[in-house]
């Protein structure tokens, strides 16, 4: 599908504009245009959005922008991102996210996905499973049973959202994800998925053992 011009030159003069709420309302159009040759502009506003820690939100949009873009050039950028230090731990989900859409070549390409795990921080862990799950990747065995125990690591319940006791931890997007996964080695993680008091997290189990893709909208 072709990306209409006048809609794209539109948002990317969003993102130009004086207000930080204008310039998040261009950034997330050109989320949904998905479309790479935005890639130039939203990387170049992201690095000037970045010298104002107050407008966050619309960082984090632009982030999210050069995901669904898929702009492989702004990928060494956004690893130096997710290696600094930001009270604004949102920003880091953002960054994960981004992190698998740009950087995996296939369906079963978990690199960047693991690349995030081996970075430690549970919040960029978090991002790049839901991009995991919302592009349907499909694993292999191994790396299968990898992604189910560090799901479930006790550490990441009180890290992902940033209050105590959070009971999805970072079981939520895994268990969305298990709903195309060979069920035999899903089951057991996805029964012990389903007393959990948070109903996203039921949801998503509950559909996974049918072998149902919920349609998430997390944006």
């Amino acid at each position: 599908m072709t990306t209409d011009p006048e809609k794209l030159n539109e948002a990317i003069a969003l993102l130009a504009h004086t207000q930080s709420q204008k310039r998040k309302s261009g950034a997330k159009r050109l989320r949904k245009l998905a479309d790479r040759q935005a890639g130039p502009a939203i990387l170049a506003a992201l690095q000037k959005e970045l010298l104002d820690p107050r407008t966050w939100s619309a960082q984090y949009q632009m982030i999210l922008a050069l995901g669904f873009c898929e702009y492989r050039p702004a990928l060494p950028f956004i690893w130096e991102l997710a290696r600094r230090e930001t009270e604004h731990t949102t920003l880091y989900h953002g960054l994960g996210d981004a992190i698998v859409r740009i950087g995996h070549d296939s369906a079963s390409d978990m690199t960047p996905v693991f690349e995030t795990i081996d970075n430690g921080r549970f919040q960029l862990i978090n991002g790049a499973l839901q991009a995991m799950a919302l592009l349907r990747m499909i694993p292999s065995e191994s790396e299968i049973i990898e992604l189910l125990r560090i799901a479930e690591l006790p550490a990441a319940v009180q890290a992902v959202r940033g209050y105590p006791n959070d009971p999805r931890g970072l079981r939520q997007w895994v268990a969305a994800a298990a709903a195309g996964w060979p069920r035999e080695l899903v089951l057991e993680f996805l029964n012990r998925c389903l007393p959990s008091t948070d109903h996203q997290l039921q949801l998503a189990a509950e559909q996974s053992l049918k072998g149902r893709y919920v349609k998430w909208s997390p944006y």
